[in-house]
């Protein structure tokens, strides 16, 4: 019997919590979770072995296929959302004192917080190594245009602009009478 695709979807996303724990797990495994997740047949049975594998296939072909057209930067950005994710929570537990929280939510102990630090610490370090590989920090300063400042201006360009601003009312008249020095001083 074909699923809906939102059912589909969702054996999935099961399927695939339970491979990202234990990645040499038996279909029969993966069938019982998906029973105690609540997917099961009309007469109360396991999903069908043939059916679990056959989702487990695709999901592995999924897996490659994005991996084969994924490029560093998306790869990247992925790695980003998941290290901000994954910070705010350690940050809640890290700083337990001075945030607002719930009552219902136990109190951390020191040593958890140093635990939560020291995890915040490697996911940045990680983080900082992948964008390295990935040559966000290979910039070379001499051929960015936007790095050329300080750099005086042609005198045609700064005629124009200081006409510019004779027209618009920021220079009074009577200066614009007075030669206009090569530096841009009177």
């Amino acid at each position: 019997m074909k699923k809906r695709l939102e059912v589909e979807q969702h054996i999935k996303q099961i399927i695939r919590d339970q491979i990202a724990v234990n990645p040499i797990m038996s279909i029969r495994k993966i069938q019982t979770a998906l029973f105690d997740g609540g997917f099961k047949t009309y007469q109360d049975k396991l999903l069908d072995w043939y059916y679990v594998a056959k989702l487990v296939r695709k999901i592995q072909n999924e897996n490659i296929a994005t991996l084969k057209f994924q490029d560093k930067a998306a790869r990247l950005v992925i790695l980003r959302e998941k290290y901000r994710v994954i910070s705010e929570k350690l940050f809640k537990v890290l700083f337990y004192d001075t945030m607002q929280s719930d009552p219902l939510i136990p109190v951390p102990t020191y040593q958890e917080q140093i635990a939560a630090a020291n995890m915040i610490m490697r996911w940045e370090l990680a983080v900082f190594y992948a964008e390295m590989d990935a040559g966000v920090f290979n910039k070379d300063v001499q051929d960015s245009e936007a790095q050329l400042r300080n750099r005086p201006l042609p005198p045609e360009i700064r005629e124009s602009i200081h006409r510019a601003m004779t027209n618009w009312g920021l220079i009074p008249r009577e200066e614009n009478n007075e030669k206009i020095v090569s530096n841009g001083l009177k």
